[in-house]
């Protein structure tokens, strides 16, 4: 049983090591992180959109 939980920790360390370097290696490529930024603005510019559109008062005129 020791052996086992010693082989998926070492698979755990592993795998994150890797993810480190990747997230590094992608952070550091400055067009990647242009696309990542251009992407969360887009969804935050939706997110307004849909909000201001929910706070108007142009839907409860259209009622009748």
């Amino acid at each position: 049983m020791a052996d086992l939980i010693s082989n998926v920790s070492t698979i755990i360390t592993n795998f994150l090591t890797w993810f480190t370097t990747v997230s590094s290696s992608l952070i550091a490529n400055p067009m990647i992180a242009l696309m990542f930024g251009l992407g969360i603005a887009l969804l935050m510019y939706k997110l307004v959109v849909r909000l201001v559109g929910k706070a108007s008062f142009r839907s409860s005129r259209r009622r009748r």
